[in-house]
C-alpha cells in the first residue's frame, strides 16, 4: 500500500501525460451508453466491475461476458470477465482488458523501411465485493497493467476502491477511486503517472415513467479540465460541465432498455465549428433472451465517425 500511495501526489498535480490512458476506454457497452464510465447503476453486466468494483454482488454469480469495442482505424478492445459469489466472504471477479493498436511500419529518420512492429495495452484485473451493511456495498480491485509498443515496454500495479449505496428502490448513489498506484518499470527510465479517476454520481428512476436517469462527475482529483494542455484555463461553469456524465435509460421492460448519454469534454475536445455535432452523445440498446444478456452501445466521434461496442453475458 505504501509503494502504490507514493504515486498520488505526482497524479494530483493534473500532469497531462499520464499513462495507460486504455484504462479509462469503457468496457461495459451499457455504461457507455450511457454517458461513460456510471458508477452508480443498480443492475450492471459483469464486467462493470472494472468500473466500480462494488457492482460485484451475489446477483452476478457465474456470470461470465465478452465484450468488442471497434475503435478507430484498425485499433481493438476487447475485454473479457467473469465473477463468482462465495457465501460469506464476498463475491470475486476477474477481468482483462487488451488494447491491440495493429502493425507498424519501423522507418528510420530518413524514411527508409525497416520491418514492422506491433503495439498493445493490456490489463489484469481481479476484484471483490462485499456488503458491508444494510444496502452498502464496497469493493476493490487489483490492476496488473502491460504496455508494449515496439521495444519499448512498461508496467505497473493499481489499486481501484468503490461504494455503491442503495438509497431505495429508485435512487443509488456509487463513489470511486481508480487506478492508483504507480509504474514498475518505464519506457524511458522516467516514472509517469498513472490515469487516477475519482468519480461520484446518482442514479434514480422516475415514479411515472419507466426512465432512470444517471449523473456522473469523473476526474474529481483535477478540478482544472483543458480540453488540450496549452488552452485557457476555463471557467468555473465551463469547468463544472466538463466533469459531468448525463445519462438515461428507458426500461421499457425487465428485457428491453434503451439508452441515452452524453460526455461534454468529449463534445468539446471532438465538435466541428463548420456545423452541428453529436460529438460526445451516445445511444445503447440491452436485451435480455433466457440466460442471455446483449448490450451495444455507439459513441458518436464527429467527424472521425463512431465507436460501436458489443457485449454478451451469460450465467452458467
Amino acid at each position: 500500500m505504501l509503494f502504490l500511495f507514493t504515486g498520488l501526489p505526482m497524479v494530483m498535480a493534473g500532469d497531462y501525460n499520464n499513462v495507460y490512458r486504455f484504462l479509462q476506454t469503457p468496457g461495459s457497452p451499457h455504461a457507455s451508453g450511457l454517458g461513460g464510465n456510471v458508477v452508480s447503476l443498480p443492475d450492471t453486466d459483469v464486467s462493470s466491475f472494472m468500473i466500480n468494483p462494488a457492482y460485484l454482488n451475489e446477483g452476478q454469480h457465474r456470470h461470465i461476458g465478452i465484450a468488442y469495442l471497434n475503435y478507430i482505424s484498425d485499433i481493438n478492445t476487447g475485454v473479457a470477465s467473469g465473477s463468482y459469489h462465495i457465501q460469506d466472504y464476498g463475491t470475486f471477479g476477474i477481468g482483462i482488458k487488451y488494447m491491440d493498436y495493429g502493425n507498424f511500419t519501423r522507418t528510420d529518420a530518413g524514411g527508409q523501411e525497416g520491418g514492422s512492429f506491433q503495439a498493445y495495452d493490456f490489463a489484469l484485473t481481479a476484484g471483490w465485493g462485499y456488503e458491508i451493511a444494510e444496502d452498502l456495498r464496497t469493493g476493490v480491485n487489483l490492476h496488473s497493467i502491460r504496455s508494449s509498443y515496439d521495444r519499448y515496454t512498461s508496467s505497473a500495479l493499481a489499486l481501484s476502491f468503490g461504494l455503491h449505496y442503495t438509497l431505495n428502490d429508485q435512487t443509488h448513489a456509487g463513489l470511486t477511486l481508480n487506478h492508483l498506484g504507480r509504474q514498475i518499470t518505464y519506457f524511458d527510465e522516467r516514472n509517469e503517472p498513472l490515469p487516477l479517476d475519482i468519480r461520484a454520481g446518482i442514479s434514480r428512476k422516475l415514479t411515472h415513467l419507466p426512465l432512470r436517469l444517471s449523473l456522473t462527475l469523473h476526474s474529481l482529483n483535477q478540478w482544472e479540465q483543458r480540453v488540450h494542455p496549452d488552452d485557457e484555463s476555463p471557467g468555473f461553469t465551463s469547468n463544472l460541465f466538463r466533469h459531468l456524465n448525463f445519462g438515461g435509460e428507458f426500461i421499457f421492460t425487465e428485457n428491453f432498455q434503451v439508452r441515452l448519454g452524453y460526455d461534454h469534454r468529449q463534445h468539446l475536445e471532438q465538435k466541428s465549428d463548420n456545423r452541428i455535432d453529436l460529438a460526445g452523445m451516445r445511444f445503447g440498446l440491452g436485451l435480455n433472451v433466457n440466460r442471455f444478456r446483449f448490450d451495444f452501445s455507439h459513441n458518436n466521434f464527429s467527424d472521425i465517425g463512431g465507436l460501436t461496442q458489443l457485449a454478451v453475458q451469460m450465467r452458467l
